[in-house]
């Protein structure tokens, strides 16, 4: 991802921040001009930065009437250490032997990266959207319907995060997955879903025998599906392009992260801008015709008023003007 590429999505994450936080409504549409002002900057400059973006915040703050109610230089800043994150893990992924317009996301690590780096490929990939907790019951349901072989001889061999052997039958798996002391498998929770969700699973690991021969790959590419698992050699030998092929990577310390597609993500964010601006476009010409029909009713209730009042107080004819015409004359005489 280039210094561009990140500035982009970091000024999108700051309007979807500000105008989720704003309340009033005014405010809130003169920062949508405002955010307009600052994509259209942007476009127009090919070196860019967030200290220009900054100023012409500030700016129009002052033109939109918003002066002093925002310190963008703040808000700009706080971007700062998650570009440079950013850029350092740019570094670390050239060593991931992986297509470039693939990143490495991130997971939580509280003892379930497994199943929440499965769940933001799954939602990546395919749409599906679900929770880490619905990820361990599905693994829990499949230990309760009469699991195949290859499941109770795994579990029965399987080892917990201190490397000591578990020898759990299906009772005790079906109690443990569900806590997050129960770390998730590849071979194991990987397979069970993958046959739930009807997908394949591309694990990136680092290959533990690089460290003493330089001549082995740095990283393993092995891809699971729900049949079993194989070594698929080089990155390039995966399909990146197959939406249902999921994409994980673990780059030791036994911590799993998402391999997630940036393109991807830089459409869905343009996506939801163009669907914000719409929708204020929508909202900004109901309000209009709300306005005018309120000016069409009060136009007419004023009219209608005019002409009540008329009736009480009746002109005279052309006839009775005539007469009192010729009255005036007589008095002159």
């Amino acid at each position: 991802m280039n210094l561009n590429q990140q500035l982009l999505i970091d000024l999108h994450d700051i309007e979807v921040n500000i105008i989720k936080k704003e309340k009033n409504f005014d405010f809130r549409t003169a920062l949508i001009s405002l955010f307009k002002a600052l994509y259209k900057l942007f476009k127009s400059k090919q070196d860019i930065s967030k200290k220009d973006l900054a100023n012409a915040a500030e700016k129009e703050s002052r033109r939109l009437g918003l002066e002093g109610r925002y310190n963008w230089n703040e808000m700009f800043d706080l971007e700062k250490e998650a570009t440079e994150k950013a850029e350092k893990q740019g570094d670390k992924e050239q060593k991931l032997n992986k297509i470039d317009n693939f990143y490495v996301g991130q997971a939580i690590s509280n003892g379930s990266c497994f199943f929440d780096s499965f769940r933001h490929s799954l939602k990546q990939q395919t749409g599906i959207q679900v929770t880490v907790e619905q990820l361990r019951t599905d693994c829990k349901r499949f230990s309760q319907n009469n699991p195949p072989e290859w499941f109770r001889r795994s579990i029965s061999h399987s080892y917990d995060n201190n490397g000591q052997r578990r020898n759990e039958n299906l009772n005790a798996y079906a109690a443990n997955i569900m806590s997050n002391n129960r770390w998730g498998d590849p071979e194991v929770e990987g397979r069970i879903l993958c046959e739930k969700y009807g997908v394949k699973l591309h694990i990136v690991e680092s290959n533990p025998w690089h460290t003493t021969d330089k001549q082995q790959d740095q990283f393993l590419h092995q891809l699971i599906g729900s049949s079993g698992s194989k070594n698929v050699g080089e990155y390039n030998r995966v399909n990146y392009t197959d939406n249902s092929v999921l994409h994980i990577v673990n780059r030791g310390h036994a911590h799993f992260e998402p391999l997630l597609n940036r393109n991807k993500i830089l459409a869905k964010q343009t996506q939801e801008q163009q669907d914000f601006l719409l929708a204020k476009q929508l909202q900004e010409r109901e309000d209009y015709s709300l306005a005018m029909k309120l000016q069409k009713q009060e136009y007419a209730k004023r009219l209608q008023g005019q002409e009540y009042a008329q009736s009480l107080n009746p002109r005279c004819s052309m006839e009775e003007v005539k007469i009192e015409d010729q009255q005036q004359q007589i008095l002159v005489k």
